[in-house]
């Protein structure tokens, strides 16, 4: 993984996770049975604790460094949207949220 390797989320398919780097400002891919990094995506502000929506389609990341939460699109692995929050955001959660496969 990155710099700054700080958690992990599976994508539910029962091969992938994401880990998130805050140091290096990416979240990657990480195939479990090859161990190998199969994909980068670039987050700004330190991504921290994240969360997949139930329908696998939005990865949600907290951003340690700048007050904010990303909405990351899964399909094309780019940050779709920034949401403000308070000091420091560390953990997201989703009541519906996407299974631990």
């Amino acid at each position: 993984a990155g710099e700054g390797t700080h958690n992990f989320r599976s994508m539910g398919d029962k091969r992938h996770v994401f880990v998130s780097n805050r140091t290096s400002n990416t979240i990657n891919i990480i195939d479990q049975v090859t161990l190998e990094n199969v994909g980068t995506i670039p987050v700004p502000g330190g991504p921290d604790c994240m969360e997949l929506s139930a329908d696998g389609k939005t990865l949600w990341a907290t951003l340690r460094w700048i007050k904010k939460v990303a909405v990351i699109d899964v399909a094309s692995k780019k940050v779709i949207k920034l949401i403000p929050v308070g000091r420091s955001p560390h953990g997201v959660y989703f009541y519906d949220r996407a299974p631990n496969m």
